[in-house]
C-alpha cells in the first residue's frame, strides 16, 4: 500500500492547480488503503441476528457520491459520530460502484478532490492488491459479496433514502474558511505564534539558511528546511524540538511533517514550497533556492558539484526523498 504522504503530495499539488498530477494520484489512490462510510442495518433473513452493511452514497447536486478518506482520523473528524467507516483498497471500491458515481477524497478539507465517474471507472482498472484479513471493525458484520469482488460492502441503491448529504460538508476550501468552526481551526494569532517559536528554533541551528511553512488541514502543516552540512547529531535534536512544538500546537509529534532534503538536487519535496514564501530566512545575500550547484573558483581551474547527503531516514513524522 501507498505511503498515505505521497498521495497528500499530489493532493496538494492539485489544489495548487497542477491537473496533470492527477494521473498520477489515480494509481496511488487505487492501491491505498481508505476509508469510506456505511450504513448498517438487520438482515432480516438471519434468525441469527447479525447484520449487513452497505456503503453510504450521499445526493450532492444531481450527483450521487460516495465520500471517502485517506485516514481514519480525517473520517471520524468529518462524520462527528454519524456513521460508522469500514477499510478497503480504493481500486475494490471503484471496482463495486455503479456507474456515474463520483467519489470526493477527503471532503471538507483544504485539499478536497472530486473525482469523476470517468476517474472512479480508471481507478479499477489497476491491478488491486490483496486486503487484509484481520481488519478492525469487521467481527460479527456480514459482508455482501459485489459482482466480482467477495468481502466488499454492497453499494447502497437507495442514496435519497436518509441520507441526503449536508452540502457544507462537501465545501471547498474557500466555502469551508466561512463555515468551519473556529474551535476547529487554529487561529491565525495561533499560526503566527508557531512560526515564531519555529523562528525561534532555526536560529540555534545557522546550517539552517530558509524554511517554509504550510498548513495543510488544522491538524496537520508541513515545514521545509533548506540547510547546509546539517550534522546527524543536530539534526537529530533540531527534528526533536520541531515535534516537541508539533505536540503543543497540534497534539502529535509527526503533525508537522518536516521535509529536510530541500538541498538535494534530486530532491521531489520542491513541489510543496516552490509557491511559498519562506518564513525564516537567515541573513545572507542571495538565497540558497537559486544557489548553483556549480560554481567557479575565482582563480581559474575547474568547475566542481557541490553536493549534500542525507540520512533518508524518518523520525518524527519526517520525510526524506533523497531517491
Amino acid at each position: 500500500m501507498r505511503s498515505r504522504s505521497t498521495i497528500e503530495r499530489y493532493l496538494l499539488a492539485i489544489a495548487r492547480g497542477e491537473s496533470a498530477s492527477i494521473s498520477g494520484l489515480l494509481p496511488l489512490l487505487s492501491e491505498a488503503v481508505l476509508y469510506a462510510p456505511v450504513v448498517t442495518f438487520e438482515n432480516l433473513g438471519d434468525s441469527k441476528g447479525t447484520s449487513k452493511i452497505r456503503v453510504a452514497t450521499f445526493v450532492s447536486g444531481r450527483r450521487t457520491v460516495v465520500p471517502v478518506f485517506t485516514s481514519e482520523e480525517s473520517f471520524l473528524d468529518w462524520s462527528d459520530g454519524r456513521h460508522q467507516c469500514f477499510s478497503v483498497a480504493g481500486g475494490d471500491l471503484a471496482l463495486t460502484l455503479p456507474r456515474d458515481t463520483w467519489i470526493v477524497v477527503n471532503p471538507g478539507t483544504l485539499h478536497a478532490l472530486e473525482l469523476s465517474p470517468d476517474d472512479v471507472r480508471t481507478m479499477s482498472e489497476f491491478p488491486p492488491e490483496p486486503l487484509h484479513e484481520d481488519a478492525e471493525g469487521t467481527d460479527d458484520i456480514e459482508w455482501s459479496d459485489a459482482p466480482g469482488q467477495a468481502g466488499v460492502p454492497a453499494f447502497d441503491e437507495d442514496p435519497e433514502d436518509g441520507l441526503e448529504f449536508p452540502a457544507e460538508l462537501f465545501a471547498t476550501a474557500t466555502e469551508q474558511d466561512e463555515t468551519l468552526p473556529l474551535a476547529d481551526a487554529q487561529s491565525e494569532t495561533d499560526q503566527e505564534a508557531l512560526l515564531e517559536e519555529l523562528t525561534q528554533v532555526l536560529r540555534r541551528y545557522p546550517e539552517v539558511q530558509e524554511a517554509y511553512f504550510q498548513e495543510n488541514s488544522s491538524e496537520q502543516a508541513v515545514l521545509g528546511l533548506l540547510s547546509v552540512e546539517l550534522e546527524p547529531e543536530r539534526r537529530f535534536l533540531l527534528i526533536d524540538q520541531i515535534a516537541e512544538l508539533s505536540r503543543e500546537y497540534y497534539g502529535a509529534a509527526g503533525a508537522i511533517e518536516v521535509y529536510d532534503d530541500l538541498e538535494l538536487q534530486s530532491s521531489h519535496s520542491w513541489e510543496l514550497f516552490n509557491a511559498i514564501t519562506p518564513f525564516y530566512v537567515r541573513e545572507r545575500t542571495g538565497s540558497p533556492l537559486r544557489l548553483e550547484k556549480e560554481r567557479v573558483p575565482k582563480r581559474g581551474g575547474k568547475k566542481r558539484a557541490t553536493f549534500f547527503g542525507g540520512l533518508g531516514r524518518t523520525l518524527f513524522g519526517t520525510k526524506r526523498t533523497d531517491d
